[in-house]
């Protein structure tokens, strides 16, 4: 994921005036991120092998030792289970440490059929190739899962998609891949943590997450304008401390003036990342409790609105939320503020 937050962060750097000593690997990185983009776009991204891209479930029995599903082995899934169905973002981790602790939330919860999308094979490539998959990706995702739903392994309203940055854009393709195949029938909740916003401002609602890609769609967001999506997409949007910087991801050491880049890049991806945390917590806390709002001061403090309305954000987020949130959050765990 560095690579999109290096461009990110130079193009913050020179538009604001301020210029740091930019190491020779990270322009190198610039200049395939650029030159990478030109060629998907004149050749365009290539077909998507299902073979690369891999099922990992989880459950309350297999807790540490996953299995690795595929159309042979669907009777393997325990029915009538509520399913989580978990996807990493671009350059992420199928189940890297965060995705781990979001599993293990989960199962202390209650019983539940966890999945894992492993697409890393298509999200460890240049940005604008990742993006570019994403459509026929969420086609081949969605078929896979519309077999958990003809064998009764799954229902439509037990499903729960829950996609960080790049993934949450892929969550709305496999949304509306679902929906094609069951005639206009969605699935429950697909949840976006700080969506990316590269290449998708300003392109319609169907090519990425929105809030009619499911029953209900709530989106966190902890990054916008710089690596998230910065405008409402979901039935209910909530900008914890307003939805720009995460309280503890802005740790600056101005005195060393050789790693000012690296440091900016860093926590920018913290607050990228902090949407997952945020979540995390949320499985078992409903502290997280925001209000309406009329604007947002000095980016972390948010003026309350006219409704005076308030509603849980996170896993027990009611599916009757509309509208836009805010709240602020600690630096660091415990995040929620709420009693």
């Amino acid at each position: 994921m560095n690579r999109i937050l290096y461009l990110c962060v130079f193009v913050f750097v020179f538009s604001t005036g301020q210029l740091f000593e930019v190491p020779n690997e990270i322009l190198e990185d610039l200049g395939n991120f650029v030159f990478g983009t030109l060629d998907v776009i004149i050749s365009g991204c290539g077909p998507v092998n299902p073979r690369h891209v891999k099922y990992i479930y989880f459950n309350n029995k297999n807790v540490t030792e996953p299995i690795l599903l595929n159309y042979s082995n669907i009777n393997r899934v325990i029915p009538n289970l509520p399913t989580k169905i978990i996807i990493h973002g671009w350059y992420g981790l199928a189940t890297g440490p965060t995705a781990l602790e979001l599993k293990d939330a989960y199962l202390k919860r209650g019983s539940y059929n966890i999945i894992f999308v492993n697409w890393e094979h298509y999200a460890n490539v240049n940005y604008a190739e990742a993006r570019c998959r994403l459509s026929e990706l969420g086609d081949l995702i969605g078929d896979f899962l519309q077999r958990l739903y003809a064998n009764g392994k799954a229902h439509l309203n037990q499903t729960h998609i829950i996609g960080h940055s790049l993934g949450a854009h892929l969550a709305g393709y496999i949304g509306q891949r679902i929906q094609y195949r069951n005639g206009g029938q969605k699935l429950s909740r697909i949840t976006g943590l700080d969506a990316a916003g590269p290449g998708f401002l300003g392109f319609p609602s169907y090519s990425r997450l929105d809030a009619g890609d499911a029953f209900f769609v709530d989106a966190i967001h902890t990054n916008g304008a710089q690596f998230g999506y910065p405008r409402n997409y979901g039935s209910v949007d909530f900008y914890p401390n307003c939805g720009l910087f995460q309280p503890g991801c802005l740790d600056y050491n101005i005195a060393d003036k050789a790693t000012l880049f690296q440091q900016t890049v860093d926590n920018i991806g913290c607050s990228h990342d902090r949407s997952m945390k945020y979540f995390i917590e949320s499985i078992n806390s409903r502290k997280f409790i925001a209000s309406d709002y009329d604007t947002c001061f000095l980016f972390h403090k948010c003026r309350r609105g006219a409704k005076k309305t308030s509603v849980v954000m996170g896993e027990d987020c009611p599916f009757s939320a509309t509208g836009s949130y805010c709240l602020s959050t600690n630096s660091k765990f415990p995040y929620a503020k709420g009693k």
